[in-house]
Formats: structure tokens, C-alpha cells, sequence
């Protein structure tokens, strides 16, 4: 039996990418995270691709700013789906966090 053995072309291999802010960002095999958008190395500088600010000095997304008995919330930036968890653990999504956050917000 013959066994065929191929070489990979690790170049350009793009093993992770996420998103900071709605600014997606990867990582080559190299280890240093990047923006997508101009390869510059990411060091979360940027505002939201959403609605251009940047968060609260609590680490809070703008939008969203401090809500009492939420343990996590993230207004999506544009790429993501928005989401508010409650300190009950209970979740909401989509256009239920979006209302929750404008009635909510401090």
C-alpha cells in the first residue's frame, strides 16, 4: 500500500480570529494578535464599530453603561448579538437586550 504524504504551507495560517469592540482581530502562528482591518498589532485602542466610543472607565460597554443586578452584558458592536445576563443567571438576546439596555441604562 502506498501512502501519499502532503505538505502543509503554514504561511498565512490563521488559527484564531475574534472580535474586540466589533473590530475583528486574529492571531497567526506567530502569537501576536492583529487587526483585521489594517494589521496593525492589536492593543484594544479602538472604539466600537457600532457607535464609536469607547467603554467606561469600569470596563462597561458605552451603551450599555452599569446596570444593577446584571452580571454581564455586551451591546454586540455591530457583529455580535447583544445579551444581558442577570445575576439569576437568566439571559436575554437580540432586540429583548437592545429595549432592556435604553430602559435600564445609568
Amino acid at each position: 500500500m502506498k501512502i501519499k504524504i502532503y505538505e502543509i504551507d503554514m504561511e498565512g495560517y490563521v488559527p484564531a480570529k475574534s472580535h474586540s469592540r466589533g473590530n475583528e482581530i486574529y492571531c497567526k502562528n506567530d502569537g501576536v494578535w492583529k487587526y483585521s482591518e489594517d494589521d496593525s498589532i492589536f492593543d484594544d485602542s479602538k472604539p466600537c464599530k457600532r457607535c464609536g466610543n469607547f467603554p467606561n472607565k469600569d470596563g462597561s460597554d458605552f451603551c450599555v453603561g452599569n446596570i444593577d443586578g446584571v452580571t454581564s452584558a455586551c451591546c454586540g458592536h455591530g457583529v455580535d448579538i447583544p445579551f444581558v445576563m442577570f445575576d439569576d443567571a437568566k439571559t436575554v438576546f437580540g432586540k429583548n437586550a437592545k429595549k432592556y439596555f435604553k430602559n435600564n441604562k445609568q
